[in-house]
């Protein structure tokens, strides 16, 4: 409960952090690269820690691990390779055609799919496969191009709207201690994160 609880109070929402960092255009400079880097670290710290307890007690968890951590590094070589070949075919083209770019979410999906049916959060997987793509050529600009656009203006508004579903207001409010502790752990996360910055 206690570890759970300094998860809740120290996450940190990183796409949250790198927008305000790109709307207030701060990004670039000193601050905003530790803010956002410290964001990143911060909240891959905590999926990791959390995704070690909860499948902490299952039987097979190391072995689980290991097979996502093979599977992760698959998957970077994999794309590594992959974008290369794509950058070189048709160079007259500006972006990647639709089976070609459909070719590359399906890998990360399925990679993402796997980890999820082992019991484990594919966020980490996910953000070290973005880290370690190719960042030059014709196949990274296509997928910022398709999926800049659909991921900030959709599917981030959806994921926190679930989130926001999953949250069980009722039964809080039943008893004033429930509010209380509620109201407590929410000051203490959001006094945490201010009180950081300000030092």
């Amino acid at each position: 409960f206690c570890m759970i609880i300094m998860l809740v109070v120290s996450y940190t929402s990183s796409p949250m952090v790198i927008r305000l960092a790109a709307e207030l255009r701060f990004a670039a400079s000193d601050v905003g690269r530790i803010a956002v880097s410290s964001a990143l670290i911060t909240e891959m710290g905590c999926l990791l820690l959390f995704n070690v307890m909860v499948n902490w007690r299952k039987p097979n968890h190391i072995s689980a691990g290991f097979g996502c951590l093979v599977i992760t590094a698959l998957v970077v070589i994999i794309n590594r390779y992959l974008a290369v070949w794509l950058n070189t075919r048709n160079t007259n083209q500006k972006y990647l055609k639709a089976p070609e770019l459909m070719l590359i979410l399906l890998l990360l999906l399925t990679c993402s799919m796997i980890i999820e049916i082992w019991g484990y959060n594919s966020i980490i997987s996910c953000f070290i496969i973005g880290l370690l793509f190719p960042k030059e050529g014709k196949t990274a600009r296509t997928l910022l191009h398709k999926l800049g656009y659909s991921i900030y203006n959709f599917v981030l508004p959806v994921y926190f709207g679930y989130l926001g579903l999953q949250c069980d207001l009722i039964n809080v409010f039943k008893s004033l201690e429930r509010a209380i502790n509620m109201a407590i752990l929410i000051l203490l996360s959001i006094g945490s994160k201010l009180g950081g910055t300000l030092i």
